[in-house]
């Protein structure tokens, strides 16, 4: 689930370089299978992706590794594909931090532990040129101001000879700072890497070196806490580590450090310059610049990053700024400062991104994208819950506003976003281009099961002025009725209001249309309006109106870098009302007015149609009423008492009646059974007159055919 939601969001933010590896073939024995597996996995990848991404697969680890043609194929592959730079990153540098140097004054922090820090960034240049002076902006930081870049050497430059297959071993460098390779332990300030040759990236890790490795925390902080005296004279304070090796060891360093050109420590003494010679191969420190500039080594590829130290800057830190580089000159004074928590909670293993925004991204304001809810999401959200958004380099939470836009234009809110079709999202956040990818999540916890991306979209509007606008439906109730003149109260609360919506069309519940003419005196809010035909006092009249919608102003960045490792995934956001209703075990009251209620209507009695005479002169005859009114049969039948003769008679009748009933039921039934019988003796006789015209004709065709 987390690999597809990453490729949602290189889909959003662009993926100029993605080429999907699948593994784990091994574990397929079935052929069938496995080939169907493959088929759909590249259905699927092609989804999420484009038509006709490019998928390698890796057959499996024989060995415990990976074969090595097939890891040649894909360095192959990956070499000569084509890739589309997207029009963000064409427009906006940033530089992926692989160093942070914390450059405050120790005396200013010692007197003020929460004071804000001066840091300086080091690593590559992307996108396009990067210039001083900018405003950036750090995802889980802030937005911060770029004092000054300077370009350094590549500490791992190109082959100078092209063509090459294969790289010798003297160019097979390994640059990897705060990533704990190579006998690797950082500091606050700086980076010790145990160098141990310039190529002995397979010898053995010194013990001491090793138990650096294995620190929990850096050296800094283990002397803060200790009573360390190297000196008598001296207060307690960090030193140098030096170890010796063999000379083997050194000229192997001392070669890796004119390739490398590493730096050293300027915090020894000079004794300490005095002994760089011989453990130049043992322990150096790196430092790389803040926000390397892409333009100064190449215009086309990524910028070179280039490393802080050289070796002619050893000695004490009182050194004069001629001798030392142009770039190191007053670092501290150009390093940008942030929050110290940025500095206290730094975590190596959480990525920091600088990137560079322009002038007008500084402003905040509506923005406006269309926006469709992810497939594979199990609900459909709510308007004016909120979101997290990423957007450029930001992100931010919001409260969006889902809404539609009409054949005529107007933007019409919706409670909650459609099912399987865009819609439009209007939100306060920071200006940003148009056409640029947004991205949507309701949240960011990983102890989910669930798929965590809620939409996606792009911007498409920025408009501080949004006409948005949902139904509002006001009722009334007649209060006088004069023919087709209705007095309606209720609907509005003063004269102003009716003012308001003079000549507005009005409707009653029955279907007839009126309209509104002018506000009474009394009661307040009531008004005269006139109808096609005549209202009955029980009828409810209401007008449709459209009342404007004003977005959320709340705009809420993400901070997760100024918080420590173990808090990063409880970052404070705003939540929505109903995880704050399930954590407190609140049950919603729903609203009375919206729940069902039977329905008691009484009866209606219809009145008696009434025509005007003059009407009724230019009707049909026979839709003119009849005046004339049916006589009603004023006589009554007499009761007839009959005589015990009479009674003895109709008794006789009724009995010779029901004899001859049942007579002619039997006639009847014997009627039917010789009917079938009839039937089934003429079909007897009718099958047989049928063979023999069969036989008859089959001589017939035997005598015409021998003819």
């Amino acid at each position: 689930m987390e690999v597809f939601e990453f490729m949602n969001l290189c889909q959003i933010h662009g993926m100029p370089k993605i080429m999907g590896v699948l593994t784990h073939l091994d574990l397929i024995q079935n052929q069938k299978q496995l080939r169907r597996t493959k088929k759909r996995l590249k259905q699927r990848f092609w989804v999420e992706i484009y038509q006709g991404a490019k998928l390698f697969y890796l057959s499996g680890m024989p060995r415990g590794d990976y074969m090595k043609n097939e890891i040649h194929n894909l360095c192959r592959f990956i070499s000569v594909m084509k890739f589309r730079q997207p029009m963000w990153r064409n427009t906006h540098p940033f530089i992926v931090a692989d160093r942070v140097e914390d450059l405050t004054d120790p005396e200013a922090v010692r007197a003020n532990a929460k004071c804000d820090r001066k840091v300086s960034l080091y690593g590559y240049v992307r996108g396009t040129f990067l210039k001083p002076k900018s405003h950036v902006h750090v995802p889980g930081v802030g937005d911060l101001f770029l004092h000054d870049v300077n370009a350094l050497s590549d500490p791992c430059p190109l082959p100078q000879k092209e063509g090459k297959r294969s790289l010798n071993e003297k160019e097979r460098l390994l640059y990897a700072p705060m990533a704990g390779v190579g006998g690797l332990v950082y500091d606050r300030d700086a980076v010790y890497i145990d160098l141990g040759g310039s190529h002995s990236q397979n010898s053995a890790v010194h013990p001491l070196v090793e138990q650096l490795q294995k620190s929990q925390s850096d050296i800094g902080r283990k002397i803060a806490h200790e009573d360390l005296q190297l000196l008598s004279d001296e207060p307690p304070g960090r030193r140098r580590v030096v170890f010796e090796e063999d000379d083997a060891q050194d000229d192997e360093a001392g070669s890796g450090d004119e390739e490398d050109d590493e730096g050293v420590d300027e915090e020894g003494e000079d004794e300490d310059a005095e002994q760089e010679d011989d453990a130049a191969g043992v322990m150096a420190e790196t430092e790389e610049d803040d926000d390397d500039d892409e333009g100064a080594d190449q215009e086309e590829e990524d910028s070179d990053e280039e490393e802080e130290g050289e070796d002619d800057e050893e000695g004490d830190e009182e050194e004069s700024e001629e001798e030392a580089p142009l770039w190191k000159k007053d670092l501290a004074q150009k390093a940008a400062q942030v929050p110290c928590e940025f500095v206290e909670s730094f975590d190596s293993r959480y990525p920091i991104v600088v990137g560079v925004l322009a002038s007008s991204e500084m402003n905040v304001g509506i923005l406006v994208a269309r926006f469709r809810r992810h497939r594979w999401q199990k609900r459909i959200f709510k308007s004016r819950d909120p979101m997290l958004f990423s957007l450029g380099w930001r992100r931010f939470q919001s409260i969006p506003l889902f809404s539609i836009e009409d054949h005529n234009g107007r933007r019409r809110l919706l409670k909650y976003t459609p099912e399987h079709m865009h819609c439009l999202a209007a939100f306060w956040g920071p200006i940003t281009p148009q056409n640029t990818g947004i991205l949507a999540m309701s949240s960011s916890r990983r102890d989910t099961n669930e798929f965590r991306i809620s939409g996606t979209g792009v911007l498409i509007d920025l408009d501080k002025g949004l006409d948005l606008v949902k139904k509002l439906k006001l009722i009334g109730t007649p209060l006088k009725i004069h023919k087709k003149t209705v007095f309606v109260k209720g609907m509005f609360n003063s004269a102003l209001e009716v003012a308001k919506f003079e000549g507005a069309a009005i409707r009653s519940v029955s279907g007839v249309r009126g309209q509104i003419k002018k506000a009474t005196r009394d009661p307040p809010g009531a008004f005269r309006a006139t109808f096609e035909d005549k209202l009955i006092p029980s009828d409810i009249v209401f007008v449709r109106t459209w009342v404007a919608v004003e977005v959320p102003h709340f705009y809420n960045p993400s901070t997760t870098l100024l918080l420590p490792a173990v808090e990063r995934e409880n970052w404070r956001r705003m939540k929505t009302l109903g995880e704050i209703k399930r954590e407190r075990g609140i049950q919603g009251t729903p609203n009375p007015d919206s729940l069902y209620k039977p329905v008691e209507r009484k009866e209606r009695l219809s009145l008696p149609l009434v025509i005007p005479r003059a009407l009724q002169q230019n009707l049909p005859f026979a839709f003119k009423p009849k005046s004339a009114a049916k006589k009603k049969n004023k006589l009554k039948r007499v009761t007839v008492v009959p005589e015990p003769e009479e009674e003895e008679r109709s008794r006789l009748l009724h009995m010779m009646k029901t004899v001859r009933k049942v007579r002619q039921q039997k006639k009847r039934r014997a009627m039917v059974e010789r009917v079938k019988e009839f039937h089934k003796k003429m079909g007897k006789v009718d099958e047989k007159k049928k063979q023999k015209q069969k036989e008859m004709k089959k001589k017939y065709y035997q005598l015409s055919a021998k003819s």
